[in-house]
């Protein structure tokens, strides 16, 4: 998935996307760690450059089924001491630097690089635009850059249409039905709005929610090591959401959009550089904005209770069980807790968590300066609330 304007239509029939760089250099002069210059898709490529010094041509090509292929063709005086591509989500910091294996030296000076890359095992899903440029040092101790390039990094296994609402750009197969797609975009429409004044802010650039019809789909998009009950996948970071709405399950358009743009929303408010909101807020907030999937999370939380068995609000402040029960159970505690700081403090009190957690505090400070408790209190008087007795095994001390 990419960014596009406003009515923009995908049509990917399975084939990768190519685009090719002319790349020129001056041996004499040093090149900047990443040129500024990007060749943007589908833009012609400039005429090649040859002089006395280097003469090379970048490519790169990416597919579900093959990854991100990256290539170097060229000449150069001197033969290659390393090699590398260092890419990275366009609007992003984090960079990954990826060594390529060494080319032969030919008696004329030519070499060729190939490189490739399956950007799933560095937490990149499926939906983003990758820059990326070749680095190289040369036996003579130069050392170069290329321009910067782009390449697509979409699910070519389906034909998507895009549909805009506001800042959310859903991601549609080509073949569902306008029914269907009339549905999805009237939650975001409904839904979006309301998440935004609750949590007092607003997204940031696109969401990009791309919408699968079959579990299947979605698996393919993810590391081997995913959790098997995921509906839905979110990158708040990245702008990028993958969900599993099947056609004949119209209730999960309830339960995943709403849920799944509230983490977008929250990770704007909640989040800073060094720290993150812990988990009860941020899915039990998420889960509270449902309006299908939580009938069962009262008598599940009940019985928990009853059975010594509800996890306390610091087990649920870092990850999720990896088992489907205890996941549920997890998931359905985090909205019993939202639940019942809104029904205390109000909504008002998101806002306030949420400037508290943004500000570099820890799970305590953060909770004394929005509601005047700490975790520990929190869990005592939610159990209260329930009408469990004592406090969980897991409190904090």
């Amino acid at each position: 998935m990419t960014r596009r304007s406003a009515g923009g239509t995908y049509r990917s029939a399975g084939g990768p996307a190519l685009i090719s760089l002319v790349l020129a250099w001056l041996l004499l002069i040093p090149a900047p760690a990443l040129a500024t210059a990007a060749q943007s898709v589908g833009t012609p490529a400039p005429p090649r450059f040859e002089n006395s010094a280097v003469s090379a041509t970048a490519s790169a090509m990416a597919s579900m089924a093959g990854g991100v292929s990256f290539s170097l063709t060229g000449t150069t005086p001197f033969p290659i001491r390393s090699a590398s591509v260092r890419y990275h989500p366009v609007g992003q910091e984090t960079v990954y630097a990826v060594p390529a294996a060494l080319p032969v030296s030919a008696p004329d000076g030519s070499f060729s690089l190939s490189l490739v890359v399956d950007p799933r095992q560095d937490g990149l899903p499926p939906g983003l635009t990758l820059s990326h440029a070749w680095h190289l040092t040369l036996e003579d101790g130069t050392k170069w850059s290329s321009s910067v390039g782009r390449v697509d990094w979409i699910d070519d296994r389906f034909a998507w249409d895009v549909v805009r609402v506001n800042t959310v750009e859903v991601m549609i197969g080509a073949e569902d039905s306008s029914d269907r797609r009339d549905r999805i975009v009237a939650e975001v429409r409904r839904v979006l709005p309301e998440i935004e004044r609750v949590i007092g802010s607003s997204a940031t650039g696109p969401i990009r929610f791309w919408v699968y019809d079959a579990a299947a789909d979605l698996a393919g998009t993810q590391t081997a090591n995913t959790e098997p009950w995921i509906a839905a996948s979110s990158y708040p970071g990245l702008g990028v959401t993958l969900a599993v709405i099947p056609p004949e399950a119209t209730i999960e358009i309830g339960r995943l959009i709403p849920h799944e743009l509230a983490h977008h929303v929250l990770h704007h408010a909640a989040t800073s550089p060094f720290s993150a909101p812990p988990l009860w807020f941020d899915e039990g907030l998420a889960g509270w904005f449902q309006t299908t999937g939580t009938d069962q999370f009262p008598a599940l939380v009940r019985a928990a209770a009853a059975e010594g068995t509800l996890p306390g609000v610091a087990a649920l402040a870092s990850s999720f069980p990896f088992a489907v029960s205890e996941a549920n159970l997890a998931y359905a505690a985090c909205w019993s807790v939202m639940t019942y700081v809104i029904e205390t403090w109000g909504e008002a009190a998101i806002p306030r968590l949420a400037a508290s957690f943004a500000a570099d505090r820890t799970d305590d400070q953060a909770m004394l300066v929005a509601l005047g408790i700490d975790q520990r209190t929190l869990d005592i008087q939610w159990r209260v609330w329930l009408g469990a007795s004592g406090e969980s095994s897991d409190a904090s001390p």
